[in-house]
């Protein structure tokens, strides 16, 4: 009980997360497989765990916050960030992962979550990303175009 009330307020976390928690990694592995039979958290992916909310059973954080947390630097992607904020009006099972750092598509529950390769990781410039993901707009939102 005492590592699920250490790890709950993160949510979504890594076991290198939970080793930092908890103290060490051989506690750490017990608590989490004991949590896991417990139906207190579940595996998203490897090196990845979703805090189980008690009451609905369900996992506490949305798949936006779980897309955030599949890398140290991943972040929703623009597509999947505009269904966030409510933007698109129907939902969609795949959402779009960017990361400096290459990992597999993976499905977790009714979502998949895609690795979007980028050219420009190299350099990493935040905003050319963001103009390099708005031009992809152009069929769905045919107005939103990008100027440099």
């Amino acid at each position: 009980m005492k590592s699920y009330q250490l790890l709950a307020p993160m949510g979504v976390f890594s076991l290198g997360q939970a080793v930092k928690a908890i103290g060490n990694e051989s506690n750490a592995k017990k608590a989490l497989s004991g949590m896991l039979r417990n139906n207190q958290v579940r595996r998203v992916k490897k090196n990845l765990y979703s805090i189980i909310d008690p009451v609905t059973q369900d996992d506490s954080m949305s798949r936006f916050v779980i897309a955030s947390h599949v890398t140290e630097d991943s972040f929703v992607g623009l597509h999947s960030a505009f269904e966030f904020y409510g933007f698109y009006n129907q939902t969609h099972s795949d959402i779009q992962v960017l990361s400096t750092k290459r990992f597999l598509n993976f499905q977790y529950g009714d979502y998949f979550y895609a690795c979007r390769e980028h050219p420009r990781f190299q350099s990493w410039d935040e905003r050319q990303v963001f103009f390099d993901e708005s031009d992809n707009l152009s069929d769905s939102f045919p107005f939103c175009t990008s100027s440099y």
